[in-house]
């Protein structure tokens, strides 16, 4: 499943970098998802290696990797997860960055979403 970018950019919240790495807010306002894991990720074409993703979700830090060895996460309506790129940094300017959510109820979702920063 494509989501359209109006959509999607409507998903993808508070972008911002630090020390860290780059940072956003997921947001679900549409229903009850199991989050299996995350691919093909990139900024502006260049790939961004799963080992530097990690998840943030009810007091919660998990890296990408063990969301997927454990079988997903709840991502239930109205909760916000934060998606840590660590190590990225982007330089000012309009950016675009793909991905892919693997969720057990509707399998791929395919997002594209414009960055400002």
């Amino acid at each position: 499943m494509i989501l359209p970018d109006g959509v999607a950019k409507k998903l993808v919240k508070s972008i911002s970098q630090d020390d860290e790495g780059l940072k956003f807010e997921l947001t679900n306002p549409l229903m009850n998802v199991t989050i299996r894991g995350m691919e093909r990720i990139s900024i502006d074409e260049n790939p961004i290696d799963k080992k530097n993703v990690i998840l943030r979700f009810e007091n919660m830090e998990k890296d990408l990797g063990k969301i997927e060895d454990e079988g997903g996460m709840k991502f239930k309506v109205g909760s916000t997860v934060e998606v840590v790129l660590r190590g990225w940094k982007i330089d000012s300017g309009d950016h675009t960055m793909k991905f892919t959510i693997l969720t057990k109820e509707f399998g791929r979702i395919d997002m594209k979403v414009p960055l400002k920063i």
